[in-house]
């Protein structure tokens, strides 16, 4: 996916927006609304200059989590739109979990009939499908997480056969069997049908919170492993996470991996696995995983979880994917950044302004210079951008005292006057809005692409 574009607006009224493909041209785009502003007298202006853009890394994503709490379809489609407009393209689906399984299943439709909330409290097919193709004409990745070992108590209420339980539990834990081929033969199916509905070369294969204490305690997991020669239950989890990894490969798939099993010892395919990271307490965690030559995904320190303050986006902002110390080939394997929108306490209500604007920070920090650092000029483009999206119709949250000219109630008003007051501009985002689908739209044949192959291992 080649993002980069020029945008050049002379002083005889002409703008050109320039890339190489589509994709550039939609950031073009969205940079190219940013620089329209609106005069006292309700004019659109723009004034003369010239970009040269592109970005600093490949990946720039939002996990959204939709298992602790069902978002509704329209939710997720209005949070793509402002994806685009902040230039993130990826989108990590959280989509299944303990809590639930919302994902329509058409191999083994008793895992939604049984763990989804509710009937209603599913994702189709077509929904799905309508994601993704939402997703596509925004450039924008769909990449689903289907997580094992653990956060699959879920799939237990139809396949209890596949969940183990520990020695003296009165109910069945959240990890799966690993001394069983029911296992594997089911997760192959499931992640059969997950590559073929998700088009995207990457699937999110969890493992995160990767606890072998109930392994330990299960006696047959225990016969497994002397049947099997293992003496080490870091052994078992090596003999685990291979399968998993080779029923990926078997469906032409790369899988993406939460950093548990390196923690434990466990080594992976450097070529076809990329380590996302999150755990922020520890000593150097991203340097510690790049000089074992894997790529990386920094989520060490975006999480719209914690630190729930009006100054958490100056957190966000100023945390770097490069923060540690290491050569020009050591951050090449940083293919860049996600924000993690868990959602334990996130349901429909609250999702847009726990996200926006502090999702924005992240953008500019994932697509701007490492030098891009002032915060005292980012509060301003942040606040800005937050008036924009407001416009557009997508909730975000303030970030100083102020206000924007689209929370006039009359503007909410079609037949009052005050509606005209910012008629003008609103148009000309809405008109740039419908210019992004109707190009993207054009270039239906185009697809992502692959990670830049300056960010794989030798």
């Amino acid at each position: 996916m080649i993002e980069s574009y020029n945008i050049k607006v002379s002083s005889n009224k002409i703008a050109r927006v320039i890339a190489k493909n589509v994709w550039g041209a939609l950031r073009g785009l969205a940079t190219f609304s940013q620089l329209i502003w609106a005069s006292p007298d309700n004019k659109v202006r723009i004034n003369h200059t010239e970009i040269e853009d592109s970005p600093r890394f490949s990946h720039r994503g939002i996990l959204v989590d939709t298992a602790r709490h069902y978002i509704p379809v329209a939710v997720l489609l209005r949070n793509l739109d402002a994806m685009e407009f902040n230039k993130f393209n990826v989108l990590h689906w959280h989509i299944i979990d303990d809590q639930s399984f919302p994902y329509q299943s058409n191999t083994f439709p008793e895992l939604h009939n049984q763990a989804a909330y509710s009937s209603y409290h599913t994702y189709s097919s077509a929904s799905v499908a309508e994601v993704i193709e939402h997703a596509r004409l925004r450039g924008i990745r769909v990449i689903p997480e289907i997580g094992t070992p653990r956060h699959t108590y879920s799939i237990g209420r139809s396949h209890p056969e596949l969940i183990i339980r520990c020695n003296g539990s009165k109910r069945a834990d959240d990890i799966l069997n690993p001394a069983t081929n029911k296992t594997y033969a089911f997760l192959e199916n499931l992640y059969t049908e997950i590559s073929e509905v998700f088009r995207d070369k990457y699937i999110h294969i969890g493992m995160n919170d990767f606890d072998m204490s109930c392994w330990k305690t299960n006696e047959a997991v225990s016969n497994y492993m002397k049947k099997s020669g293992l003496v080490l239950m870091s052994q078992m989890a090596r003999y685990y996470v291979t399968r998993i990894q080779k029923l990926i490969e078997k469906t032409a798939k790369n899988a993406i991996v939460w950093e548990d099993p390196l923690d434990i010892g466990v080594k992976m395919h450097r070529r076809t696995v990329i380590v996302q990271v999150y755990k922020n307490w520890k000593r150097d965690p991203i340097g510690t995983v790049v000089r074992q030559e894997y790529r990386v995904i920094d989520s060490t320190c975006w999480n719209t979880s914690s630190v729930p303050s009006p100054d958490a986006w100056k957190t966000d902002y100023l945390c770097d994917p490069h923060k540690f110390p290491g050569s020009i080939l050591d951050y090449d394997l940083v293919v860049g950044g996600e924000m993690l929108h868990w959602g334990m306490q996130i349901g429909s209500s609250n999702f847009f302004g726990s996200l926006w604007p502090r999702a924005a920070a992240v953008a500019e920090r994932l697509w701007s210079t490492k030098s891009t650092r002032d915060l005292d000029d980012a509060i301003f483009r942040l606040e800005e951008q937050r008036c924009r999206m407001i416009m557009l119709g997508i909730p975000s949250s303030p970030v100083i005292p102020g206000y924007c000219r689209e929370e006039y109630d009359g503007y909410f008003r079609p037949s009052s006057s005050a509606s005209k007051y910012t008629s003008s501009a609103a148009m000309m985002y809405i008109a740039l809005a419908c210019i992004f689908d109707l190009l993207s739209q054009f270039f239906t044949g185009h697809d992502y692409g692959e990670y830049p192959h300056s960010a794989e291992p030798s």
